[in-house]
């Protein structure tokens, strides 16, 4: 059920970009996404178990407003600097 629910979100315009994590793979569904962003993120959910998860950024005058589903609150700080560190 979650990993449906997870999908769905991932559809949803609710950001200027997304990414969607799916059984190993990082996939941007909106927006254009460095490719080295995907593969940082998609080594993070393997390694901690992640098997389903969507992000959500949204551009705003100092940087990105992340909104995730499915990662769990003790990576949201990790998620949020790999982010920053490789976005454009």
């Amino acid at each position: 059920m979650m990993r449906r629910w997870i999908k769905f979100i991932a559809h949803l315009p609710l950001g200027d970009t997304t990414v969607l994590f799916d059984r190993g793979h990082a996939i941007a569904k909106h927006g254009t996404v460095p490719t080295i962003l995907l593969a940082d993120l998609a080594e993070l959910f393997r390694t901690n178990g992640i098997q389903v998860a969507c992000i959500h950024a949204r551009r705003q005058s100092h940087g990105c407003s992340l909104t995730m589903y499915g990662a769990p609150h003790s990576l949201h700080q990790r998620i949020r600097n790999i982010w920053a560190a490789n976005w454009r």
